[in-house]
């Protein structure tokens, strides 16, 4: 009896024990997580092996290694536990050299790994040479040509990886870096490949950067050729770069990056290897073999018909499935639609550090083979998104391009072509026009049905929608009038008018202005001559063209006559980069200078470089440039934009001399943007404040080395330029007086 009360009594307490681990909260604990082994072996045939995991958080496997698919672990993720939680390991069998990897999991505030080891029938094998910069530059030097302030452009970035950049803050500098390896020995080697991964904002920095080697001893460097190029901050594999020439040899490898005082990207540089073996290319017989392979990925995939042609790419379809093939910024499609296609590439999931979700893609196509042309292209049915557009939600494991269609009105954003659908106001919608749609912007306004591939979501909760649009439809009774604004000289001229329309129409009779045609029914072209202008006074002319309640504007705008009495004064970039360099500014950022000439005193404040033929005025922080004080009123102001450097559509305002800029003489001010929408104060006028007091202004285009034109409003002998909606770069600046 009391041998059975004691089993009770131990039964009891077990319970008791295992009710109260049970019951007990992981969050209630410190956050961790860690793994019963530390590596787990494998011999050279497939196999699986179980470990114990456990963490107090909620837990997710990170990235396999660049280039590993031999290896896998399920399940990948869990949640969070008192208890330890099986994982199983799966490896493939190994017919080359014996071949490691790590596992990495994470639970937010901790990050474990676990090491797997395979054998394989032909023995240690591995890289050369591997450096992770997991936690410094790994033996790297850094070797400065040109170096700033702050210190050398490369650093080893906390997050694990080499990372160059010209960039503090908002505040560019000069720079040419080097960072270099530690002597690699290649002899005895019979082959060798050069690969790692980067990242950085835009395929541009193909422009800054570059990858060198170099014999052991000697300083003159080889350029070697990445095969791809990264953008939106997405790490991509830099690919497979022979290193045959150097077999034999001892060299070293350097990353080379250069920057600006005005403009830097930024590169970030990982896992460098100088492999034997090139990486493998796998088969793929259709999208979905293709989607199913892992990040930087090689794949050869053919019988793609190319369905829909873009400026920086091209969708392929297998007859079932779709998938994008990004070909960068730089590149021009050469493809059309019907053609079908075999080619080499790199799979990449496009996407942000850190989302929850992304887009799988093919970049850096090589081996290109066009094996039919011709063929038909039938898109599928679209789903209509339009009723379920706010609410429409993003699937993480999207893998295929979906195709749709949604109403929304035509909103131009600078360069970008945005839709805004009825009742929603927390998504908008943004659109890629495949090639032969003509010019969207036009469509300015306009309610449309936008058809076409939905091709990635991003912002805070997927607030902006990216498609791929094949078709933009006007909807019923509409009226609309391209381009929107002419200008002719004062001599007089013509232009077209393209109308667009579904009504009847009719253009009033307008002084000054003759038409060919003054009503028409439908689509039309009308061309416009436009009196010569014999004042002294720019003219405005206004031709509606109207539709019941639709009414379609044309502004043009007629520069004045000449005024032979008419008195200029002039400034270049010459000038303001002399008085910088003479007043001790920095021109390596923006500073203040003032400069005497024969027509007065100009100052602002802008970025000069004495190495650039432009100077910048941007839209912030007080940068103007301000005229002399004349004895005669303004006339008009001419700009010429830089030749060399380019410029996007830019807003160039004419203010009053004693309009309140935010910042202003302040270098170094936090203020508002001039085209802020916040409500303004003494401080910060905002948008509507600059509209208001404005004299005249003008938008440039893309088009570099172009005169442009203010007309000033009477009753102003000094006034100031400013750069409303971002950075404008100008080689010379001319002022016309009214005559006395």
């Amino acid at each position: 009896m009391k041998i059975r009360h004691l089993v009770l009594a131990l039964t009891a307490a077990g319970l008791l024990a295992a009710s109260c681990e049970k019951n007990e909260d992981p969050m209630a604990l410190k956050a961790d997580i860690s793994a019963a082994v530390e590596t787990l072996t494998f011999t050279q045939d497939m196999g699986t092996k179980d470990f114990e995991l456990k963490s107090t958080r909620d837990w997710k496997m990170n990235d396999y290694e660049e280039g590993v698919d031999w290896v896998s672990v399920t399940p990948e993720s869990g949640s969070a536990a008192v208890k330890a939680q099986k994982l199983t390991v799966t490896v493939r069998a190994n017919t080359g050299h014996d071949r490691e990897t790590d596992l990495s999991f994470t639970n937010g505030t901790k990050t474990i790994a676990v090491h797997v080891y395979q054998n394989g029938p032909l023995g240690p094998g591995g890289p050369i040479f591997q450096a992770k910069f997991e936690k410094d530059l790994c033996g790297f030097t850094i070797e400065d040509k040109v170096a700033w302030s702050e210190g050398s452009a490369w650093t080893a970035d906390s997050h694990g990886y080499a990372k160059a950049t010209g960039k503090v803050g908002s505040t560019f500098n000069a720079s040419d870096s080097y960072l270099i390896s530690p002597v690699i020995d290649l002899s005895g080697e019979t082959a060798a490949w050069l690969q790692f991964r980067h990242a950085a904002f835009s395929s541009a920095i193909s422009k800054d950067a570059s990858v060198l080697v170099r014999e052991e001893g000697q300083t003159e460097w080889t350029t070697l050729e990445p095969e791809a190029w990264p953008s939106n901050w997405t790490f991509v594999a830099a690919g497979d770069m022979d290193l045959k020439a150097w077999l034999g040899k001892k060299i070293q490898i350097a990353f080379r990056f250069k920057s600006t005082a005005s403009n830097s990207d930024t590169w970030e540089v990982d896992n460098v290897v100088i492999s034997r073996e090139a990486t493998p290319v796998v088969e793929c017989a259709n999208v979905a073999d293709v989607v199913a392979q892992k990040n930087n990925t090689k794949v050869h995939v053919s019988r793609m018909t190319v369905q829909v042609v873009y400026a920086h790419g091209y969708l392929v379809s297998d007859g079932t499935d779709y998938l994008l093939v990004y070909l960068g910024e730089e590149v021009t499609p050469t493809v059309k639609a019907g053609d079908v296609l075999s080619m080499n590439a790199t799979l990449i999931f496009y996407g942000t550090s850190g989302a929850s979700f992304t887009y799988p893609q093919l970049t850096n196509p090589k081996e290109v083979e066009t094996t039919a042309t011709g063929q038909t292209v039938t898109l599928p049915e679209p789903a209509d998104l339009t009723s379920t557009f706010g609410t429409f939600s993003i699937d993480p494991a999207t893998k295929y391009l979906k195709f749709y269609k949604v109403d929304g009105k035509i909103a131009v954003s600078g360069e970008y072509i945005n839709f805004n659908v009825t009742g929603v106001t927390d998504r908008t919608g943004s659109v890629i026009a495949a090639d032969g749609m003509g010019d969207v912007s036009a469509l300015n306004g306009l309610d449309c049905t936008i058809t076409g591939f939905f091709l990635y979501a991003s912002g805070a909760k997927n607030q902006y929608i990216t498609f791929l649009a094949t078709d933009i439809s006007i909807k019923a009774n509409y009226l609309m009038a391209n381009p929107t604004s002419v200008t002719v000289e004062a001599a007089g001229g013509e232009a077209e008018i393209a109308i667009t329309s579904d009504q009847t129409w009719e253009i009033p009779a307008v002084d000054g202005l003759s038409f060919d045609k003054t009503g028409g029914t439908g689509n039309a072209t009308v061309k416009v001559t436009v009196a010569a202008n014999a004042a002294y006074e720019s003219k405005t002319y206004t031709m509606a063209v109207k539709a019941g309640e639709l009414t379609a504007n044309v502004q043009i705008k007629q520069a004045a006559a000449v005024d032979p009495n008419a008195k200029t004064a002039e400034l270049t970039n010459a000038e303001i980069i002399a008085s910088l360099s003479a007043n001790g500014g920095d021109t390596s950022s923006y500073a203040d200078f003032t400069f005497t000439s024969a027509s007065g005193n100009w100052v602002g404040n802008v970025s000069a470089q004495k190495t650039n033929k432009y100077v910048q005025i941007r839209n912030s922080k007080g940068a103007y440039i301000m005229t002399p004080q004349f004895s005669t009123e303004i006339a008009k102001i001419e700009f010429v934009t830089d030749a060399d450097k380019g410029n996007q559509k830019r807003t160039v305002h004419v203010m009053p001399a004693n309009f309140n800029l935010p910042g202003k003489g302040d270098n170094s001010a936090n203020q508002d943007n001039y085209n802020s929408t916040t409500k303004p104060t003494a401080e910060n006028p905002n948008s509507a404040a600059v509209a208001a007091a404005s004299l005249g202004s003008v938008t440039t285009s893309t088009t570099a080395g172009e005169t442009w034109t203010i007309e000033v409003a009477a009753g102003h002998k000094q006034v100031m330029l400013i750069a409303y909606d971002g950075a404008v770069y100008m080689s010379s600046i001319k002022v016309w007086l009214k005559s006395e």
